[in-house]
């Protein structure tokens, strides 16, 4: 197999690194749902190397499962589930500000992953208006190796 051309030099390599994959959002089991409608839980699945790794975080616990190459993982989603492409270019010296209000939930487990430091994104709805207003870099599809 031939080797690609990165572009990237190794000290730009080492800054940062480039994520892609999805958010998704749908309605919550809990007592809020009834509030946030489609937006009562968010989780993440992100592309690397061919695999999708979902990261989905409740109160109690994060659960991180890794899928083989391609889409099988959309089977598994719930009826109506909102599904958002992301693509972004995160700090690896970035510093995150612990918010020691708010509580650790599934957005902030989201917004760490991703490198926001927004303290007033509180709500997955907030999160979805904030990513697909511009203010994240366009993405495409992200792409599988399957």
């Amino acid at each position: 197999m031939p080797l690609q051309r990165n572009d990237q030099s190794l000290l730009k390599a080492l800054e940062s690194r480039r994520l892609n994959g999805y958010l998704v959002y749908y309605a919550s089991d809990r007592w809020w749902s009834g509030l946030f409608g489609a937006f009562g839980h968010c989780s993440l699945f992100i592309n690397r190397y061919g695999f999708w790794i979902e990261v989905q975080h409740h109160y109690s616990h994060t659960f991180i499962d890794i899928h083989p190459g391609g889409y099988r993982w959309q089977k598994g989603l719930p009826e109506g589930a909102i599904v958002q492409p992301f693509l972004r270019e995160v700090s690896l010296n970035g510093i995150r500000c612990p918010h020691l209000l708010q509580p650790f939930t599934c957005v902030e487990t989201v917004k760490a992953i991703l490198g926001i430091n927004r303290w007033s994104i509180v709500t997955p709805r907030q999160l979805y208006r904030y990513i697909s207003h511009g203010i994240e870099e366009k993405a495409q599809a992200p792409t599988s190796t399957a």
